[in-house]
């Protein structure tokens, strides 16, 4: 019998025992760092949530809807000869309405204070008096409820008075049909009345003063008669307007009166008077002649 002797000495079969229980305890070492490893993971994971949770900034955010109380145009439901109580995108022609509110605000109270606020519009200044609007680079017409007015040309006219003014429009191109016939195709002015309410009372106190002496003073009324049947309006105005220029102030004195009836949920009945006295020169900025 012969026998071999291998490397360091050992027998096969001892060879063998020995790198089975090396591969044990190696397979047991690997299966012991993954369990802690895992277990470690899962225990960073746990703690960074409850650090996240409790470090993290909570912010709340409530949005409310902006009420633009009539001061966007955008907002406005327009009435006149495309209909009643429409909004913008429902009327195919360009137009701007400035309500009662934006009027208060802007303080309008000329012509060229209403044409300062629409594109592509302005008035004539005439001897320093407000003309006919120019839109789209020609004449426009001036109406009040659908009835033409006459505003002066070149500066020559007399005064509008917005004491009887609720809402304004603006329109560009040339008034419809109802409005009748006309040589001026700019565009035109729409001065709505103002109207009575017939729900409930209120009304307002504005008292005005600038450089130049210039003052006014306004008193507006409104009241039901028989509630949601018939209502009343009154509305005052007083001014009196120096200038920079000799002899060229203005006094004027306005009363307006309504008188709003609803007979029924589809019909309704106005009826306006508007009476305005003015004191002003012939021609602004001069001084008339005598006569011989």
């Amino acid at each position: 019998m012969k026998v071999f002797l291998l490397p360091y000495g050992l027998y096969p079969h001892e060879k063998f025992n020995q790198s089975e229980s090396l591969l044990k305890q190696t397979v047991l070492a690997l299966s012991i760092a993954t369990l802690l490893s895992l277990s470690m993971q899962l225990y960073a994971d746990e703690a960074s949530s409850d650090l996240d949770q409790s470090s993290i900034e909570r912010v709340e955010i409530i949005g409310q809807k902006i009420n633009s109380q009539g001061l966007s145009v955008k907002d406005a439901l327009i009435d006149g000869p495309f209909g009643d109580n429409l909004a913008l995108q429902d009327i195919a022609r360009s137009v701007t309405p400035i309500s009662s509110e934006l009027i208060e605000q802007l303080n309008i109270t000329t012509l060229q204070d209403v044409l300062a606020v629409s594109p592509n519009t302005y008035s004539a200044d005439g001897f320093g008096a407000p003309s006919l609007p120019t839109i789209r680079g020609q004449l426009g017409e001036l109406f009040q409820d659908g009835t033409r007015r006459q505003a002066g040309n070149n500066g020559f006219g007399v005064p509008l008075s917005f004491n009887s003014v609720e809402q304004i429009d603006v329109v560009k191109g040339a008034p419809p049909v109802l409005f009748g016939s006309s040589q001026r195709n700019g565009g035109f002015v729409n001065l709505h009345s103002k109207s009575a309410s017939t729900d409930e009372s209120k009304g307002k106190v504005n008292l005005s003063a600038g450089r130049w002496d210039q003052y006014r003073a306004l008193v507006d009324y409104t009241a039901p008669i028989v509630n949601d049947e018939i209502g009343f309006r009154v509305s005052v105005e007083h001014i009196d307007n120096g200038s920079y220029y000799d002899f060229s102030s203005t006094q004027s004195d306005s009363l307006f009166a309504a008188l709003r009836i609803l007979p029924d949920d589809k019909s309704s009945g106005i009826l306006t008077q508007n009476y305005t006295m003015l004191n002003l020169p012939t021609m602004q900025g001069s001084i008339d002649q005598p006569k011989h």
